[in-house]
């Protein structure tokens, strides 16, 4: 019913914004929403994946169910109206604190948090800092001082290398690429004698949860391999006429 009410309405791109669905959503979820978007793709319109983000983001585009997903800086990578039934408390307000990307765990972290993983050991610092010197030149220090210039390097860099893998390859490629080497630095944090109960129970949950995306995708290409796949949006420079 949703696609018939749409075919026809002069829009751009679709966005979807599901309530409770995000960065850090079940690996059923992650699959039925695949599924799901897949309806409007005869719509032959861009579909875009709002407030979506990490590995389940990525894993979107990877099967073709969106043709681009938003999400804020470090922010914003799931959608929660839980707060909108709350009351807001004098002196509280809405922002929350800077985080820390830590791309290898598919990770958000406060500052504190990700100060305890990256400076624990130095094997830690081997397996999470960032060494890619044109995101972070003095690896851990800018990482730890300009979170969001890090975010946006590795994000940017994910999609791109998704971008320029053709379609019939991508889901197998973020297999491969980007869900594989990510369940095996989880292992290794979840290996990780950690001083704090708080951080070692962080990160087994995360090696779990990878655990079970890694095994939900992989069954989602093997029995439904993308049968189709979001219309590309065109980019800036030919929607304002300059390409």
């Amino acid at each position: 019913m949703l696609v018939e009410a749409l075919r026809g309405v002069p829009a751009a791109a679709i966005w979807l914004k599901l309530d409770g669905f995000g960065s850090s959503s079940t690996p059923t979820a992650a699959r039925t929403y695949i599924d799901a978007a897949a309806d409007f793709h005869e719509l032959g319109i861009p579909v875009i994946g709002d407030h979506v983000g990490g590995l389940v983001g990525l894993g979107l585009l990877a099967f073709g169910a969106v043709s681009g997903i938003a999400h804020g800086v470090t922010l914003h990578e799931r959608f929660d109206t839980s707060h909108w039934r709350k009351e807001r408390q004098p002196g509280h307000g809405w922002s929350m604190p800077p985080r820390v990307y830590i791309r290898e765990l598919d990770l958000m972290l406060k500052r504190d948090q990700a100060r305890l993983l990256l400076e624990s050991t130095a094997r830690a610092r081997s397996l999470f800092g960032c060494r890619d010197s044109h995101c972070c030149p003095r690896n851990v220090k800018d990482m730890l001082e300009n979170p969001a210039r890090h975010f946006l390097y590795r994000r940017i860099e994910d999609v791109a290398e998704l971008g320029r893998t053709p379609e019939s390859l991508r889901a197998q490629a973020f297999l491969e690429r980007h869900l594989r080497p990510t369940t095996d630095h989880a292992l290794a944090a979840a290996n990780i004698n950690w001083p704090e109960e708080a951080m070692a129970k962080k990160t087994r949950d995360q090696r779990k949860r990878l655990d079970a995306l890694r095994v939900a995708f992989s069954h989602q290409w093997e029995a439904t391999p993308p049968r189709s796949f979001a219309s590309v949006p065109l980019r800036r420079v030919v929607r304002d006429g300059r390409g």
